[in-house]
């Protein structure tokens, strides 16, 4: 009868094992990541009247959740970030770096709150940025 207790617990220190090897393999792939600054990145932040029909189109199936893409439209790169529903509107959102490495390219953006208690409206808002870059083979990073 204990013969029955000993294989599950071996199974289950087994998995514990792979799990962290899984892990310790995953955690040196994204460490050997570049993220030494090359050159910052000029960008154009896109109003909403030149989105891409197919970047808006994308952009309103978001939902409700934080979501960041990145998408290749007419010859340009267009990074998204969406901040998800908020509860009143008068956000904002800073491009704070957007820069490249050797083989990446970083994007950190910051949402910020309605300037003026006096004068946000209580009524969700769904605060994004699109940014235009030129285009680029390397792979887009949010930090």
């Amino acid at each position: 009868m204990n013969w029955g207790g000993c294989m599950v617990k071996k199974i289950v220190v087994g998995a514990v094992v792979v799990g962290l090897l899984v892990g310790v393999v995953a955690y040196f792939k994204v460490e050997r990541m570049d993220r030494k600054k090359v050159r910052d990145i000029e960008f154009q932040v896109v109003e909403e009247e030149n989105i891409p029909r197919e970047v808006m189109d994308e952009i309103k199936g978001y939902g409700k959740e934080l979501r960041r893409a990145s998408y290749l439209c007419n010859g340009e790169l267009y990074i998204v970030v969406y901040y998800g529903e908020q509860s009143t509107d008068g956000y904002s959102i800073e491009v704070s770096k957007l820069y490249e490495s050797s083989d990446s390219v970083f994007v950190e953006t910051v949402l910020m709150g309605p300037k003026s208690v006096k004068e946000i409206n209580e009524v969700a808002s769904y605060p994004y940025v699109v940014i235009k870059i030129s285009v680029n083979d390397k792979n887009v990073v949010f930090i």
